[in-house]
């Protein structure tokens, strides 16, 4: 998939060739973390994606939400949020 794709590019050690499109992906990567919203979809990231790489970047944005927006959530997210998180680990 798409989200794959640009996973692998983003974190590709390649030719200086290709410095560019990896930039290029990492700041599409690093856009994407930043959305408000994109915490919202890291279930499905972590449940469907087997790539190792893909669920790294899932935590991340998971990561980024709890650092830097979990006071402006709403509590029912909060709790949403940290019961997802004690169901992985436990």
């Amino acid at each position: 998939n798409l989200l794959t794709q640009v996973v692998h590019l983003g974190h590709s050690a390649a030719s200086a060739a290709d410095a560019a499109q990896r930039a290029s992906a990492q700041g599409v990567l690093t856009t994407l973390m930043q959305d408000a919203n994109a915490w919202r979809h890291v279930d499905t990231i972590l449940e469907k994606s087997a790539d190792p790489i893909v669920r790294f970047y899932g935590l991340q944005i998971l990561e980024y939400a709890i650092k830097y927006r979990w006071g402006t959530l709403p509590t029912e997210q909060r709790e949403g949020i940290r019961n997802y998180i004690v169901t992985k680990i436990i």
